[in-house]
């Protein structure tokens, strides 16, 4: 017995190499790396972090998640028709195809699939419903399987966002309405989440004699291991996303909560599931339509200041980095010299010889000093970064002003 679900195991992971989402996935951290890392040199004329860091650190936490979620579907014995499985990989590519990680919550992803699998059988598009193995409708329990599903990846959702480090909140500049630079943060993780799921061997009648399958009482399922995507991506003008993650995760995961209540319930009475896929669309539709307007409304929480300049974010690894200044903090003076600019803060900067001291204003209003030595392969301002005009118009108004005298 113990031999066979090995088999079976093994078997299933080589079919998730044949899923397609598996490859899309490295398409979209190779699309969003090469766009961010364009945007950094762009804004700040340096590349600030690695091609694939929005994966990063979430390798563990995808395969804990995936596991204990494939330990559910084992002893519930969770069944999925095949063309839920084809249809999620298709709604998950369609709503990524721009690259944005925007739309991969699961109330987006699986909750398409919920209304798409629920219209399949009165569809009159006969080729599609051939191709996906439509044959008769989902049984109810397969929906309210895909809700509970919907809660539970949800959850991760949630900690995904709330597990979020400061190297995974990426820094820019954009051009306030007012015509000053302003900084912004964006939080972007996306993570692979590996789980298994049994799938009826007597629906696959193309690919049946190819796929081994084993019998599970009167039944016949195969075992497979769908890599299921999700994203996140938050933008933040009004405050630092650091905090901002705290109060985006603890709203989507008391949302999370309710959606899979009503999908547990929905398995004594059908119709709540219907009621849980709305609710999580409308849920999460709603706390990013807030966070939108806290950006539109609020004030630029990375604006200028009335002493000082603040700091945007640091280069990992530089001396900024390793001296622990923190974003939102502001620098007051350097050397014991007043800025109220970037361009102060660089000149000043550049005066201090082999050591320098800053004047730092924290978050709670508490001035500290800091002090060490500036050695030539430092970065020229430390690694700190400030909400100025980009990289390439800095330069630019340079070159002007130089060609005038």
């Amino acid at each position: 017995m113990v031999e066979h679900w090995g088999l079976e195991l093994l078997y299933a992971f080589g079919r998730m190499f044949l899923n397609p989402l598996l490859y899309w996935a490295l398409i979209l951290l190779m699309i969003a790396g090469a766009r961010r890392l364009k945007r950094e040199r762009t804004n700040f004329g340096v590349k600030i972090f690695d091609y694939f860091n929005e994966i990063n650190g979430s390798f563990w936490f995808a395969l804990l998640f995936g596991l204990l979620l494939s330990i559910l579907t084992i002893v519930f014995g969770f069944v999925l028709g095949p063309e839920v499985i084809i249809v999620l990989a298709i709604v998950t590519i369609l709503l990524s195809i721009t690259g944005s990680f925007q739309f991969l919550s699961p109330a987006y992803t699986l909750g398409c699939t919920f209304f798409i699998c629920l219209l399949l059988p009165i569809l009159p598009l006969q080729s599609m419903t051939t191709l996906l193995q439509v044959g008769e409708p989902l049984s109810t329990k397969q929906f309210t399987i895909i809700t509970i599903l919907i809660g539970l990846f949800m959850i991760a959702e949630s900690l995904l966002i709330y597990r979020a480090k400061m190297n995974h909140v990426y820094p820019a500049v954009t051009l306030g309405e007012r015509g000053i630079w302003l900084g912004e943060q964006q939080l972007k993780r996306l993570a692979v989440i590996p789980f298994l799921m049994f799938i009826p061997a007597n629906e696959l009648t193309n690919v049946g004699p190819i796929l081994p399958y084993f019998q599970l009482g009167e039944d016949a399922y195969y075992i497979v291991i769908v890599p299921f995507i999700m994203g996140a991506q938050i933008l933040t003008r009004y405050g630092l996303a650091m905090d901002a993650k705290q109060l985006l995760a603890k709203q989507k995961l008391y949302l999370s909560l309710v959606v899979l209540g009503l999908g547990i319930a929905s398995y004594f009475y059908s119709l709540l599931s219907f009621l849980a896929i709305v609710l999580a669309l409308i849920g999460t539709e709603w706390i990013m339509y807030c966070n939108r307007l806290r950006n539109q409304y609020e004030a630029a929480y990375f604006g200028p200041v009335n002493e000082g300049v603040k700091v945007l974010g640091t280069i990992p690894k530089s001396r900024a980095a390793e001296l622990e200044i923190l974003p939102g903090e502001i620098i007051t003076k350097v050397n014991g010299i007043k800025v109220a600019d970037s361009q102060q803060f660089y000149k000043a900067l550049q005066q201090s010889g082999a050591f320098f001291k800053l004047d730092v204003l924290d978050k709670n209003n508490e001035v500290r000093f800091i002090q060490s030595a500036f050695y030539a392969e430092d970065h020229h301002g430390l690694g700190i970064l400030f909400s100025e005009a980009p990289f390439g118009e800095r330069h630019k108004e340079r070159y002007e002003q130089l060609s005038q005298l």
